[in-house]
């Protein structure tokens, strides 16, 4: 293999984990306040169901969460578990709209940079995944 040759391999190969790298860097944490909770019909839901199509709807989406009671009996708290990576979010179920905040994870690179919360970007996949399961059972509703 040539001395340019083998330079571009040695380029690709050092690239790729850079790249790699680069992308899972930490980003910030999205929470989600005030996510209206509308039926198929456009009438706003009640707090007791959407409280039971936030349980279900992480239930069966595409990622199963544990979504229990939690604090005051009308909050809940959504636990995601895959391999090494936990991630517990608090949701609190209102008329027409839920609010959804981070609340603790292990193995998802949590910090805080500069004042702002940061962890791995498949965290805010893994939350926007849970919205939109929960949003299909509001649609049935």
């Amino acid at each position: 293999m040539s001395g340019f040759m083998q330079a571009l391999v040695f380029g690709a190969a050092v690239a790729v984990p850079s790249a790699a790298q680069a992308q899972r860097s930490p980003v910030p944490i999205i929470d989600r306040p005030n996510v209206p909770a509308v039926s198929a019909s456009g009438r706003a839901v009640s707090s007791a169901a959407l409280r039971q199509a936030i349980i279900d709807g992480g239930a069966i989406g595409p990622r199963k969460w544990s979504i229990v009671p939690h604090g005051d009996g009308n909050a809940l708290r959504g636990t995601y578990m895959v391999r090494t990576h936990t991630v517990v979010v608090d949701i609190v179920p209102e008329a027409g709209s839920y609010s959804l905040k981070y609340a603790d994870s292990s193995n998802m690179k949590y910090d805080v940079e500069s004042g702002k919360r940061v962890i791995h970007p498949f965290y805010n996949d893994w939350v926007d995944q849970l919205l939109r399961a929960i949003d299909a059972e509001v649609k049935k509703l």
